[in-house]
């Protein structure tokens, strides 16, 4: 499942940019998904709450 690689990839990289920030915490990750890609976006917001 290539998204789910791409949805944990995407989290370690903002709980990386976040580092050091204490009281903020992400509420919302906005993403563009080009067409050619080759992700769903369908897949992908399937795969994020799994992390």
């Amino acid at each position: 499942m290539h998204e789910l690689s791409i949805a944990e990839a995407l989290v370690q990289h903002v709980t990386e940019a976040m580092a050091g920030s204490a009281p903020y915490r992400v509420t919302r990750v906005r993403l563009r998904i080009g067409l050619r890609s080759g992700a769903a976006a369908d897949a992908l917001a399937f795969a994020l709450p799994w992390l």
